[in-house]
């Protein structure tokens, strides 16, 4: 399969439909980066894990008259094709084969009028949300299913332009006013407003005004968010700045925060210097929260002349529609985040920036975190690449970044052990991380798809992995590290796994000792002689060997030979292996040297020594080494009990 393919096409405007042709390239020069214009953030800053690979629609182009989607379908997959859909009434789905010689096809999007309406009011004008054009890219992997990465723009035909955002329908309304101030067709204070309402509207608003106690002006609310399914939840601790609607944009008064169900409240003066019959107050409540800060806010509506003494009650509920407003999930999440690892670590991180709706992706960049728009409500997703800030400041990853998936042994697509391992490691970690935190901290909430044992990435991909599941590619699989790391930590008894260290021994291990990759995690957590319930864990994970055999069976006066399966995949299998026996629960009797083979017989002289120390219960342990640049391991097997007669 070829690595990277284009699919370069028109785009036709007519007044009420977006028509986009698409034809399908393989470009000369196949796999190269020069070919592509996927975001250079997608491919070289710690990102999400991908499902079919990347796909991304060139939003400049689409609204300069072309079209581009480049694809970059993961190595190893088959079948590979691309549907390009978009939304309205007389939407249609195209299909395109990936690679092919030549194809093409067409879908049309319905989208606004290319007027400005003669509605010109705030609600008229901002609440313009577009069209979409979706495009996915889905493959087959080895196991027969179907996996599947998405992008998506947001197209609006407006006042004779076509109208296009990577980011979001905020983004798209904010275009709108752009056009009409560009147009003339409203002031430059009109569109501040329009901007205003753009930025800070949507929620649910619920006032009401009443005598009170207060000597001067009482101010409280509840601020709710919504999830996906429309159910309703506390906004905790974010800033709710209590504002006077009567200087410009709004004066600033005070600023208190949420409690963690939501409430807020305020007494402030009534003390107006532009207005003598008392304060014109609303409330802009910010989703930042304790640890970042996120460039998003709701508003209330404003309550005019309100007089001293009274008691002003303001809510907002954030829907689950606009990106504003949906940015209160992100804010949800990262709450948990923050707190949980304020429990682990004993105190906070730094504050880290957010960026929402990010039109790049969601990733780490070192200093910021960035959220795609479809992932709001994928909470999986976020904590995540809130891992990676963590994991970059208490200095436990040495990540390489780039592309990576569940379903690649990284030292082989990356084409170096060294950036396989650390990458698997970096990877894997934010994870666990991920969804360790929100079974400890959100099980109980009812949010759709929080708190279990999966990592779901769901409208821009098609990710569902469970962590309790086996995962066996390797150290160098980022899927292997996670469900290693998820059984070190969890209390389910299952196969040979009876450990349980939870969350706070795991963290500690890690945060004391640094480890970058999943080898020298191993030698924190089974050190010296080892760790035997660890061993089986890393053995049940296929990166330490597995001894052939059932346990207990007898061995005689005839020296036995004993076997195994090496131990991690690709092409960095264990390749060097030490046999140890032990007397059951007692001392070392014998072991022997590294060596290529996969198995080991004794001398009949080593094992008559061997048996005489017995006492008739023998242990065997293999030890296993990856010795490819840089080594790793060692590696120690779940160990075999023997019957010795």
């Amino acid at each position: 399969m070829s690595r990277r393919q284009q699919i370069v096409g028109l785009i036709a405007v007519a007044a009420a439909a977006v028509t986009v042709t698409f034809t399908v390239s393989t470009p000369a020069s196949s796999g190269t980066a020069a070919t592509s214009p996927i975001s250079p953030s997608r491919i070289a800053d710690r990102g999400k894990p991908v499902a079919a690979g990347s796909v991304q629609i060139d939003a400049a182009a689409l609204a300069d008259g072309d079209v581009t989607v480049a694809t970059d379908p993961l190595p190893g997959l088959d079948d590979a094709f691309l549907t390009v859909s978009g939304t309205g009434e007389a939407a249609t789905t195209a299909e395109i084969a990936v690679p092919t010689e030549a194809a093409s096809t067409s879908t049309a999007v319905i989208v606004d009028g290319d007027a400005p309406p003669d509605d010109l009011s705030a609600a008229a004008l901002a609440d313009a949300s577009g069209s979409t054009i979706v495009a996915t890219l889905s493959a087959t992997d080895a196991s027969g299913a179907v996996q599947s990465s998405s992008d998506k723009v947001w197209v609006d035909e407006f006042a004779g332009r076509t109208l296009v955002s990577e980011s979001g329908e905020q983004d798209l309304r904010l275009q709108r006013v752009a056009v009409l101030r560009n147009n003339r067709r409203v002031t430059a204070a009109e569109a501040d407003a329009l901007d205003a309402e753009v930025l800070g509207g949507g929620a649910a608003r619920t006032e009401s005004l009443g005598p009170g106690t207060c000597l001067d002006l009482c101010v409280s609310g509840t601020v709710l968010w919504t999830d996906s399914a429309g159910g309703t939840h506390p906004v905790d601790r974010a800033p709710v700045e209590i504002r006077d609607a009567n200087a410009g944009a709004g004066t600033l008064v005070t600023t208190v925060t949420t409690d963690s169900g939501g409430h807020y409240a305020a007494t402030i003066d009534n003390d107006d210097p532009d207005d003598a019959t008392g304060r014109d107050v609303y409330v802009r409540v910010r989703a930042n929260g304790p640890g970042f800060t996120l460039n998003q806010f709701i508003e209330s509506g404003v309550d005019t002349d309100i007089p001293t003494g009274s008691q002003l009650t303001q809510d907002l509920t954030a829907n689950n529609v606009d990106d504003n407003n949906t940015a209160f999930a992100v804010q949800a999440s990262l709450v948990l985040a923050r707190d949980h690892i304020v429990s682990l670590h004993g105190s906070p991180l730094p504050t880290v920036p957010v960026v929402f709706p990010d039109a790049s992706g969601s990733f780490y960049d070192g200093t910021s975190l960035h959220i795609l728009q479809p992932d709001r409500w994928d909470w999986d997703v976020s904590l995540h690449e809130y891992g990676h800030f963590v994991a970059d400041r208490i200095n436990i990853e040495a990540n390489p970044g780039g592309p990576h998936s569940f379903s690649a042994n990284l030292s082989d697509v990356r084409h170096s052990k060294s950036i396989g391992t650390r990458l698997a490691w970096g990877e894997g970690w934010p994870t666990y991380f991920a969804v360790s935190a929100l079974q400890e901290t959100a099980a109980g909430l009812g949010i759709p798809n929080i708190g279990d044992t999966r990592y779901q990435d769901t409208e821009d991909a098609d990710l569902d992995v469970d962590l309790e599941a086996p995962h066996r590619l390797g150290e160098d699989n980022e899927a292997t590290v996670m469900s290693v790391l998820w059984d070190l930590y969890d209390d389910v008894d299952e196969g040979s796994d009876h450990t349980s260290l939870g969350t706070q021994v795991v963290w500690t291990r890690l945060d004391d000792n640094d480890p970058t990759t999943l080898s020298a995690a191993y030698q924190r957590f089974s050190p010296n002689r080892g760790n035997e319930g660890v061993n089986c864990i890393f053995t049940r994970m296929n990166v330490s060997p597995r001894i052939d055999g059932p346990s207990n069976s007898s061995v005689s006066q005839v020296s036995p030979r004993i076997s195994w399966a090496r131990g991690n995949g690709g092409t960095h299998r264990n390749n060097r292996f030490s046999v140890v026996f032990r007397r059951s629960g007692g001392p070392i009797l014998f072991t022997s040297p590294f060596r290529p083979d996969q198995s080991f017989r004794p001398t009949q002289a080593q094992w008559n020594a061997i048996r005489s120390q017995t006492l008739g219960a023998l242990s065997v342990t293999v030890v296993g080494r990856q010795v490819d640049a840089p080594a790793t391991g060692p590696y120690r097997s779940c160990t075999k009990s023997y019957i010795v007669h």
